[in-house]
């Protein structure tokens, strides 16, 4: 990841975050009851792409704000979860 534009939380959280695919997996991964890249995959409304999927769920967890619990599962970290709560 690149160096945050600036220190403002909005810019730090967008450069997080990256853009509208990340949002859509975190909401899917907390409120979607998702776990598994082949629910994020299949069950999520908007049908992303599988490259655009893996990228996201791999800038996610370099971001801290989502783990792997086993070969595919995920879940959200503490950050992603209090980001997520206030996204409600």
């Amino acid at each position: 990841m690149n160096a945050p534009r600036s220190g403002w939380p909005i810019y730090l959280n967008l450069d997080a975050l990256g853009d509208r695919w990340s949002l859509i997996v975190i909401r899917d991964l907390m409120f979607g009851n998702r776990r598994y890249f082949r629910e994020l995959l299949t069950r999520s409304e908007e049908r992303i792409a599988s490259n655009i999927l893996a990228d996201r769920l791999t800038r996610l967890e370099k971001a801290g704000l989502v783990s792997r619990r086993d070969v595919n599962g995920r879940r959200l970290l503490r950050p992603g979860d209090r980001l997520a709560r206030r996204l409600r």
